[in-house]
């Protein structure tokens, strides 16, 4: 199987049917999009609404809720899941999550 041109991670609280979930679920059907692979890493606990659309879209959706193991295990998963962009979309805590990244 080859490897994506690129690998996006979106960080959001959980999937569910809000603004910013809803359209970035929709731009993984566009057709110019198709080259892309999507991850989304969840920050609150348990399964949202939009997991199996992503899913069925074939979207990898990660569980990373906020707890004191946070870091280890959010810098672990960006280090098995090889992502070139990552797109934070929960607000303030965006620059941590940021930083996070660019470690890795």
């Amino acid at each position: 199987m080859r490897r994506p041109e690129q690998r996006v991670l979106h960080v959001f609280g959980r999937m569910d049917r809000g603004g910013a979930e809803m359209r970035t679920v929709d731009l993984m059907r566009e057709e110019s999009l198709k080259g892309f692979e999507f991850h989304f890493a969840t920050l609150a606990p348990g399964a949202g609404s939009l997991d199996g659309i992503i899913e069925a879209l074939n979207g990898h959706v990660h569980s990373c809720p906020l707890t004191p193991t946070f870091p280890f295990r959010f810098r672990r998963l960006l280090r098995t899941t090889h992502c070139d962009i990552v797109h934070s979309h929960v607000h303030i805590f965006s620059v941590y999550i940021l930083l996070l990244a660019r470690k890795e």
